[in-house]
């Protein structure tokens, strides 16, 4: 993953937008992030924690801190990010949860973190790309799935917070093989192992499973069987012992039981029921005998009660003939009735019809009637073509008002453009003026963009002059500073070269031997050779210097020859900026920017005067046309409003007199109609009275013909004989009923069971009889109980044996099949037999580790000078899982050393360089997470001079392959270390402030 650009607004210390360019920062790939402690180092990794993953880096923290204190409470705090993966380009913007004011009335509440993801074609076009997602657990998921690591994994491999990113050095086998198998993408082989233990834990659930059927089928068997306490126990005590043998011989003998049990029981039973059944035939034939005697008294006597009731049913015949002749009378007294009372409804509407009629109409007859009616009619149809002139008087008066309002309307529009047209030619000389201008401004921008590209350009090399300026000044010193140690070490070789010449002779001295000639004067005797001094210089300490010297000297030509580059670099970027300060070629660029911005705003408004110039010219064109169209619009409608005028004096007329004494022509024709309907209704009436009259009459002579009819010698008599059709279907029901019965008890009576010899015959005991079948019923049921249950417990126990036979089959072939899923499970989680704890995936993961180790001694040993390297160990403690286990071995001492008794300077640049030494191994994996960019937060300020210098040399060993990394601290030797810097300061009012130096 590589940073491309952050940005940060109202962010920690921060009080308004900061943004860090890290591909401008990235190019010389190594950067410092220096500033006082608290300044807001952290706050820049924290964000780019938080942009990811939504929590900062340090696991104490929490991401509702970065809202900054300075800030105004309404402003919203925003990060940032734009990075690359393998996956593409991506900018991620995150707000965290912040308190802000509330839109109405007082007080505050929490507004929710937000994020939204794009996916880019280009970091250069940030604010063109694809909208991924809104939602914080897609975006979360995307960006792991880019990125390749949780937050854990990213703190422990590119975020290297203060007091966490030894974390590693000093984490157990789980806590590593977690992050090893993410990097090196050990998923499937973690979920094979995963596999086999969910399977050795399946076996162990189907063994237990099998263990408890067998039990509980035998529980089942020895309830079903019903056996005793001693045999039960000895069946169980078989199964636990797994004694096969034994068991089968214990079930036979428990089955041949329940079968003689059974056959016993069954034979009781047989000799019960037969019993049974003879007193049961006994009882039967006694009870039918009394039965039957008891019908036939019973029906004798109802035959008796039928006798008695013979003069009723003669009477009841004769009732019911006399009221079916008066039936036949019914319809014609019917039809009087209903004759006599439309008359009566006739007259009554008759009389009502006249009284609504005038008093003079009221005598007529209908013919009378009607001749009034047509003479009324006539008049009404008098009164239409009045009646329509009456209608249109309303419209016509309407419509001439609205002719005078659009009359005045018009008069209106008239005017109206009669005065715009007047006032035209004073705003199209204005028009004129301002495009004059615009013309002007348009024909000068080309000279002033110049202008303002090159005091852009004088400003950019003004500033470049005054970096250049500084940079000179630091070299300067530092060419001094190497002069003056050249200079000093001269001194000091002249001195140690005067001493070693004096110390010749003490040379020659340690090399005579007895017997051997002088070099000088060729004794072979050496009764006194000089011996060396203590502090005596020998050659090599002479060569020694002379070859420091020789570097000091090339240092100073070094420097000197840099000097003069970085001199003619100034003055060509001096002579660039024309001699300008910054100030004043700000100053220069800032007017050059505003005139050009001027003319650029004036002659953009040449095109719209233009085209208002042209819409003046046609809205001339356009008025004078609106005034010609009023005024003939005028004059039409003054004609109008005359002709509407004329004509509705005459239909006021017209109406007046058609009206007579009503209030308007529709209110005399309406009363015209009542009167007619009314006469209608009357002359209807009095036609209807009279057949209604003459229809009664008729009805009348019909009822008394059907009197003589039916032999009835009047009404009275016809009265006294009709019934109702309730109490006809009484009688009739009666007499059938009587006859059915008497019928019913002849045939009951002459059935041969009521005729047999035998019921006159003395009566058996029957309480006796009763008494015998109880007796033999009981035994009966006692029997089949016996027999049932013997029954039952066979044939449950039977198939109970079955199930236990069946369970002990299954267990059998369960111990079997499961026994290499069970020992492989083991293995696989490193228990069991696995003498080593270690399971698979931590196996696998060994060799990536001590990959991992050899690269990180790499960087080790040059950091700690040979005498530190990394050792891996596969040693456990007490019962803890071995695998990834990790010291230190001091070559100094041959001994190997816990991680944690390394001191503070020791911890940090052991744990660097095991932070290094994974990314390369995960760099170097085909298709593994590419850590393009890492950051170490802090820890340098542990170290001494020397190793400083060699973790920098470490470090600046790593921009091969493009990576970057970034150094935050505040120690100030490592501002003269390294040129690249992100400076952050603190202002006066406590907020900080951020400059970038590239």
């Amino acid at each position: 993953m590589r940073l491309h650009r952050l940005s940060m607004t109202a962010i920690g210390p921060f009080l308004g937008a900061v943004e860090i360019d890290f591909t401008r920062l990235g190019q010389s790939g190594l950067f410092l992030l220096e500033g006082p402690t608290g300044a807001g180092k952290s706050t820049v990794v924290d964000a780019i924690s938080f942009a990811l993953y939504g929590k900062v880096a340090q696991a104490s923290a929490v991401a509702e801190r970065l809202k900054s204190h300075h800030a105004p409470l309404a402003d919203e705090p925003v990060v940032e990010l734009v990075f690359e993966t393998q996956s593409g380009v991506y900018r991620v913007r995150r707000t965290p949860s912040f308190d802000r004011p509330k839109k109405r009335g007082t007080g505050s509440l929490t507004a929710s973190m937000t994020v939204k993801l794009w996916r880019l074609t280009s970091p250069d076009e940030p604010h063109r790309g694809e909208l991924l997602s809104t939602n914080l657990g897609d975006a979360e998921d995307e960006i792991t799935r880019a990125v390749g690591l949780t937050h854990a994994q990213f703190v422990q491999t590119v975020v290297l917070p203060q007091g966490e990113f030894a974390n590693f050095l000093r984490a157990d086998t789980t806590t590593k093989r977690a992050l090893l198998q993410k990097l090196f993408g050990t998923e499937l082989l973690a979920r094979t192992q995963d596999q086999l233990i969910e399977g050795r834990r399946k076996a162990e659930q189907l063994r237990t499973a099998g263990a408890a059927a067998v039990t509980k089928a035998a529980h089942a068997f020895l309830g079903a069987a019903a056996v005793d306490a001693s045999v039960a126990a000895e069946l169980i005590q078989s199964i636990e012992a797994g004694d096969g043998t034994r068991l089968m011989e214990q079930l036979a003998a428990v089955r041949a039981a329940l079968l003689a049990d059974e056959a016993a029981t069954g034979e009781a039973y047989a000799s019960a029921s037969s019993r049974r059944l003879t007193a049961q035939t006994t009882v039967q034939t006694a009870r039918e005998v009394f039965r039957r005697r008891a019908l036939r008294d019973q029906l004798r006597g109802e035959q008796q009660r039928l006798a008695a009731g013979s003069d009723a049913q003669a009477a009841a015949c004769a009732e019911l003939a006399a009221a079916e002749r008066a039936l036949a009378v019914l319809p014609a007294a019917n039809a009087l009735v209903t004759a006599i009372g439309r008359s009566d409804e006739a007259q009554d509407a008759d009389s009502a019809a006249r009284q609504r009629l005038r008093p003079p109409l009221r005598v007529l007859d209908e013919a009378a009637l009607r001749a009034a009616n047509a003479e009324l009619r006539t008049s009404v149809g008098a009164l239409a073509e009045p009646l329509r002139r009456e209608r249109e008087l309303a419209p016509l008066r309407a419509e001439r008002h609205d002719a005078l309002a659009e009359r005045e309307r018009h008069v209106a529009l008239h005017n109206t453009a009669s005065s715009a047209l007047a006032e035209l030619p004073q705003r199209q000389r204005a028009l004129s003026v301002a495009r004059d201008v615009a013309a002007t401004a348009t024909a000068h921008l080309p000279s002033l963009t110049s202008e303002r590209d090159r005091a852009a350009k004088r400003l950019v090399a003004a500033e470049r002059a005054a970096e250049a300026a500084e940079l000179a000044a630091q070299n300067q010193l530092l060419t001094q500073e190497a002069l003056r140690a050249a200079e000093e070490h001269e001194v000091r070789l002249v001195s140690l070269r005067n001493s070693w010449r004096a110390s010749i002779a003490s040379e020659l001295g340690l090399a005579l031997k007895s017997g051997n000639p002088c070099v000088v004067c060729g004794s072979v005797e050496h009764p006194q050779p000089a011996r060396r001094a203590p502090d005596q210089v020998t050659r090599d300490d002479l060569d020694r210097a002379e070859r420091r010297l020789a570097l000091l000297h090339d240092t100073v030509q070094t420097r000197r020859e840099e000097l003069n580059r970085q001199k003619t670099e100034l003055a060509l970027l001096q002579t660039a900026a024309d001699q300008l300060s910054t100030d004043v070629a700000a100053v220069q660029l800032d007017r050059a920017a505003a005139a050009l911005a001027t003319a650029q705003a004036t002659a953009a408004e040449l095109a719209g005067i233009e085209a208002e110039l042209a819409e003046c010219a046609g809205l001339a064109t356009e008025l004078a046309e609106q005034a010609r169209q009023a005024a003939l619009a005028e004059t039409r409608l003054a004609e109008r409003v005359d002709s509407l005028s004329s004509r509705i004096d005459q239909d006021e007329r017209a109406v007046a007199a058609a009206r007579a004494d009503q209030p308007t022509v529709a209110d005399r024709a309406r009363l015209l109609q009542d009167e007619i309907r009314l006469i209608d209704d009357a002359a209807t009436a009095a036609c209807a009275a009279d057949a209604t009259v003459r229809a009664a009459e008729e009805a009348g002579a019909g009822f008394a013909a059907a009197l003589s009819a039916a032999e009835f010698d009047g009404e009275p008599s016809w009265r006294h004989a009709t019934r109702t059709s309730s109490q006809l279907a009484g009688l009739r029901t009666h007499i059938r009923g009587y006859e059915d019965e008497w019928a019913a008890l002849v045939t009951r009576l002459s059935d041969p069971d009521l005729t047999d010899p035998e019921l006159d015959a003395p009566a058996p005991e029957l309480a006796e009889l009763a008494e015998s079948l109880r007796a033999a019923e009981a035994d009966e049921k006692a029997a089949a109980a016996l027999h049932g249950a013997a029954k039952d417990r066979r044939a449950s126990s039977a198939t109970h044996a079955d199930r236990l036979d069946a369970a002990l089959a299954r267990s059998a072939a369960v111990l079997s099949q499961t026994a290499p899923a069970i020992r492989i499970g083991y293995l696989a989680a490193g228990l069991g037999d696995n003498q080593l704890k270690m399971d698979l995936t931590t196996y696998v993961l060994v060799r990536r580790f001590t990959e991992i180790l050899s690269a990180a001694n790499t960087q080790l040993r040059r950091i700690s000078g040979g005498r530190y390297e990394l050792e891996h160990t596969d040693a456990r403690s007490g019962n803890a899982r071995s695998g990834l286990g990790l010291r230190v071995l001091d070559l100094h001492t041959g001994r190997p050393r816990d991680p944690g008794t390394l001191s503070g300077g020791e911890t940090f640049y052991v744990s660097l360089s095991l932070a290094l030494g994974l990314a390369d191994v995960v760099r170097a994996e085909s298709g593994g997470i590419d850590l393009g960019t890492l950051f170490i937060d802090e820890g340098f300020g542990t170290l001494d001079h020397e190793v400083l210098d060699q973790v920098l040399v470490v470090l600046e060993g790593l921009r091969e392959g493009g990576r970057v990394v970034g150094i935050i601290s505040h120690v100030d030797e490592l501002k003269t270390r390294v040129p690249d810097r992100i400076e952050v300061r603190r202002n006066p009012d406590g907020s900080s402030r951020l400059t970038i130096t590239a």
